[in-house]
């Protein structure tokens, strides 16, 4: 049996120093299980394990993760939910701001301190 850790990428847009990720979060999502029971949410943890995912698939693709600032969860992401990523890489902070929203607003965002290793 296959463990679904990651939600299925609908789009994705790159352009300079920004990405934009479209995402499906289906109720296969293996951290939705016991969190909660009756009434699963993705675990902020998660969240921002994908947000690094993402950026190493789209921006950068070595980096060394130094730590979170301003971390804000607005509303949970729910089960079969669509929601868009939005990460922006300020090299001049070595910051990454993202953001989760869908059509229901915002629901996370924040910003990730990130030091970029060469290859």
């Amino acid at each position: 049996m296959t463990v679904n850790k990651l939600p299925r990428v609908i789009s994705a847009q790159t352009q300079d120093n920004t990405a934009i990720v479209e995402l499906f979060v289906g109720d296969d999502i293996e951290y939705f299980k016991g969190h909660f029971d009756g009434h699963p949410l993705l675990p902020g943890v998660v969240q921002l394990d994908w947000v690094l995912h993402f950026f190493k698939a789209h921006l950068i693709s070595n980096f060394q993760f130094k730590g979170c600032d301003v971390i804000k969860y607005q509303q949970p992401i729910l089960p079969n939910m669509q929601v868009t990523l939005t990460m922006v890489w300020k090299s001049e902070r070595s910051k990454l701001e993202f953001k989760y929203s869908s059509a229901s607003g915002n629901h996370a965002s924040g910003k990730i301190k990130v030091l970029p290793h060469e290859l």
